[in-house]
C-alpha cells in the first residue's frame, strides 16, 4: 500500500494539529529576545581575536579549503602541496592501488552499504572475516570491529569502566573518553 505524502499514516490535517501542539507557544519577538547574541558565547572573544590576527597577518581562513586529489601525509590546495595533519591515513593506504581494488571488489560483491549497524540490519560474511583475521593478527580470543574510533571509545568504556571508577585526564582528552565515561558513570576530570 503506497502512502506518497502521507507521512506515519497521518492526514495533512492531522499533521498540521500534531506540528502546531508540537511548536513552541514563544511569540517570535520573545523568541528573538531570548536567543543568545553570537559574541556572548563562551570562546566567541577568543575565535574574534584569532580571526583578527590572522586577519592583520594576512593569513587566509584555513578552514572548509579544498583540497584535491587524495588524502595523506600530503594535500593539495590550489595546485600547492601543504602538510596534511588531518588526514586519517594512518598506515598511508588511501590510494595503494591494492586497496582500491579491493573496495572495488567488496563493492560489486556487497554494495556500497551495508545499512544501518550490525545491531539494527545484521551481518555480513566480511564482519566475522575481519575480526577473525584481526584476532589471528594480535593472538586473541575475539575481535570486535566497530565503525569508527567514537564509537569504539564510547562503547568500550562505557562498559568496562562504571561506578566507582576514576578516569584521570588531560583537557585534551578526545570527547569519545569524556562520553565513554558518562555512560558508565565513571567519574571522569582533570587531575587537580
Amino acid at each position: 500500500m503506497e502512502r506518497r505524502g502521507n507521512l506515519f499514516g497521518l492526514s495533512a490535517e492531522a499533521k498540521a494539529r500534531l506540528i502546531e501542539r508540537l511548536s513552541p507557544r514563544v511569540p517570535a519577538q520573545q523568541a528573538d529576545r531570548d536567543r543568545p547574541n553570537a559574541a556572548s558565547l563562551a570562546g566567541a572573544y577568543e575565535l574574534d581575536m584569532v580571526a583578527a590576527a590572522a586577519d592583520y597577518l594576512g593569513i587566509e581562513d584555513p578552514f572548509f579549503r579544498v583540497h584535491d586529489g587524495i588524502a595523506g601525509a600530503e594535500t593539495l590546495i590550489e595546485g600547492h602541496r601543504h602538510i596534511n595533519f588531518g588526514s586519517y591515513d594512518y598506515l598511508a593506504l588511501n590510494g595503494d592501488q591494492r586497496i582500491a581494488e579491493a573496495a572495488k571488489a567488496a563493492i560489486d560483491r556487497y554494495g556500497t552499504t551495508v545499512s544501518a549497524s550490525r545491531f539494527v540490519s545484521g551481518e555480513r560474511p566480511i564482519h566475522r572475516e575481519l575480526e577473525a583475521a584481526l584476532a589471528r593478527l594480535y593472538r586473541a580470543e575475539d575481535a570486535m570491529a566497530m565503525v569508527g574510533g567514537h564509537a569504539t571509545n564510547v562503547s568500550v568504556i562505557g562498559t568496562l569502566l562504571g561506578p566507582g571508577d576514576v578516569i584521570v585526564h588531560d583537557a585534551l582528552a578526545h570527547n569519545s573518553i569524556v562520553e565513554g565515561a558518562a555512560v558508565g558513570r565513571a567519574a571522569s576530570g582533570l587531575p587537580a
